[in-house]
């Protein structure tokens, strides 16, 4: 499962949006690992299918989604669990996992 969003929320809670930067975030179905599907093999993926522009910069792994009583995932528990959203991210700018 793969949820994106490139947007933060500003000090008024409200949420601008960030052209620049576009984040994935990533479960892993049973049996995948981070290591059977690393970032580089999503980004090549995405390169392939989508413009540009929309490629993530940043990507997360995660051992699950919150999710709403309708089966949502919640996007507003990922902008506002970490002040800054690239922390522990892959970066493909700089090409690095912490």
């Amino acid at each position: 499962m793969i949820c994106t969003d490139s947007r933060n929320p500003n000090s008024q809670g409200s949420l601008e949006k960030k052209n620049d930067k576009g984040y994935f975030y990533i479960v892993p179905k049973t049996g995948e690992t981070q290591e059977s599907i690393p970032p580089e093999e999503i980004i090549a993926f995405c390169r392939e299918r989508i413009a540009a522009f929309k490629v993530p910069r940043y990507i997360e792994y995660r051992q699950e989604f919150s999710i709403t009583p309708s089966g949502k995932i919640q996007k507003h528990v990922l902008l506002t669990e970490k002040e800054d959203l690239a922390d522990g991210c892959y970066d493909r700018f700089k090409v690095e996992f912490p």
